[in-house]
Parts: C-alpha cells; structure tokens; sequence
C-alpha cells in the first residue's frame, strides 16, 4: 500500500529512529540511485570524542528513496533494519 500522508510517516520514523539510536534523526526523501533505498550520515560532536561525554550526540540524518513510498510494509521494514544496524550508534 502506498504511503498516503508523508509528512506524517516521516516524523513516525524520526520519532522511532531516535529512541533507538539515541540521537536526532531527520529523514528525507529523495531520489537515489536504483539499488540504494537510503543514505545515512552521522554527525558527531566534540562531547563524543571525550572519554566521558557530557554532551548532546550529533544528529543522524537519512535519506530515504522516494521510491519506497510506493509500498510502506516495505518501507517500515527497512526502517526496522536501519534500526537494527544503527542501534547505540
């Protein structure tokens, strides 16, 4: 099923994405190669490279292809496994 309402999926996926990976999260969609459903980038902060941080993380932002709009069991599925990998990060 089509994704309907983007701009609410999007905050669901920042809102869920960030109590698993323990920093910010804003996700886009955009258009990527064919074979690349997203991108990630990771911010880090000064507080991180201390041995005892103090401080906030950086935020990690994603890029999500447009094209996984088209089907959203297969987008919270994805969504799930960026999680997974990122989890702590």
């Amino acid at each position: 099923m089509k994704v309907e309402n983007i701009a609410q999926k999007r905050r669901e996926i920042e809102s869920l994405l960030s109590d698993t990976v323990g920093r910010n999260v804003e996700v886009s969609f955009t258009k990527l190669g064919r074979d690349t459903p997203y991108s990630v980038a990771i911010q880090t902060t000064l507080y991180e490279f201390e041995e005892t941080p103090s401080g906030p993380r950086g935020p990690m932002y994603l890029s999500i292809n447009a094209s996984m709009l088209q089907d959203e069991s297969q987008l919270d599925d994805l969504v799930q496994a960026i999680g997974r990998r990122y989890k702590g990060e």
